[in-house]
């Protein structure tokens, strides 16, 4: 997948894009490098609970940040990502979006997609953030679970995963988050 001015690491298979953002991140990986994956054998959500998705049919990426916030902040850096792929999303797709406390995103009240953000700290100090980002694209209805929904169902239309996770990467960036 090719995002001109970025690192992006894409994998048709892995575990899942947070694990490889982690160990690189642990490795001394620079800001703003992505993950980016076509299926994840054991993506999570919040409280470790199963991130299920088709293989292909998904954006799903990890993007490693290294912001200079307490620990207390991170919260207000998870709301501010999911502020910003809200807006895409919006105006890519032409539906209102709404949260759902305190990082999923919703559609007609079903899940399109979710906001992981996993910090490392050490002596008080965020070192590094992992931002995951799993939106439900061009699944079909019959492909996805129960109180799900993507993309793809609400509008009829398929969408360009690599546009969709540039413009949420040029978004990102405009406010500062990367």
């Amino acid at each position: 997948m090719l995002i001109p001015n970025r690192k992006v690491l894409f994998y048709r298979t892995l575990s899942s894009t947070q694990d490889v953002a982690y160990a690189l991140a642990k490795k001394g990986e620079k800001e703003g490098t992505v993950v980016v994956s076509d299926y994840q054998y054991r993506g999570r959500g919040k409280l470790g609970r199963r991130w299920f998705s088709v293989r292909g049919k998904n954006l799903l990426c990890s993007v490693i940040l290294r912001p200079s916030v307490s620990p207390q902040q991170v919260f207000l850096l998870t709301r501010s990502v999911s502020s910003c792929i809200k807006q895409v999303i919006e105006k890519r797709a032409g539906l209102k979006v709404h949260f759902k406390h305190p990082n999923d995103l919703l559609i007609n009240k079903k899940k399109v997609g979710g906001i992981l953000s996993e910090a490392h700290i050490k002596k008080n100090r965020v070192e590094f953030v992992i931002l995951g980002i799993g939106i439900n694209v061009n699944a079909k209805r019959e492909e996805l679970i129960p109180g799900a929904t993507s993309l793809k169902v609400e509008t009829g239309r398929r969408f360009s995963r690599p546009d969709l996770l540039r413009e949420i990467l040029d978004a990102l960036e405009s406010k500062g988050i990367f």
